[in-house]
């Protein structure tokens, strides 16, 4: 082997290594602002099963989980339950929602006992309820127009 022919090799290996290294948050968000990242993540688990409690792609996420598990896949830190949710976010009427806040509804208690996470167009996406899967619905059909508590964002400038 010439020197030319084992140069090539080492350089490759440093590249792949590099790139094996390189910070998986960074290669989650490339290309994508934190509200398309956090909208991404959560359409990613489309389908996924309802479970109390949970937040984790194997074993399924209530309505919060999935906030919390979106929000921290786009680097973001935000309360696990929808109630701390709702009390740490800073409050915005409906129409000024954009992809990427959230929408809480009072759905069996009083208060914001429900979230899902924005996504445009007056959709949102959430885990809804045992024996359903995470989906995309209207904030204008009726029962969820009826329930709904408020909106919030995590954002700056709001």
């Amino acid at each position: 082997m010439t020197r030319k022919n084992k140069v090539l090799p080492a350089g490759l290996v440093i590249i792949v290594l590099s790139m094996f290294f390189t910070s998986c948050a960074s290669m989650r968000t490339a290309g994508y602002n934190e509200r398309e990242t956090i909208v991404r993540f959560a359409r990613n688990m489309m389908n996924k099963n309802y479970a109390y409690g949970e937040n984790d792609p194997s074993k399924g996420f209530d309505c919060s989980g999935l906030v919390f598990y979106a929000y921290k896949e786009a680097g973001m830190i935000v309360p696990r339950t929808a109630g701390a949710q709702y009390k740490k976010a800073g409050k915005i009427e409906l129409k000024d929602a954009q992809e990427g806040d959230l929408l809480f509804f009072s759905t069996y208690a009083p208060g914001p006992t429900h979230v899902g996470i924005y996504i445009g167009g007056g959709k949102f996406i959430h885990s809804p309820s045992e024996g359903k899967k995470v989906q995309i619905v209207d904030v204008e059909r009726n029962y969820w127009k009826k329930n709904f508590y408020g909106a919030a964002t995590f954002f700056p400038g709001k």
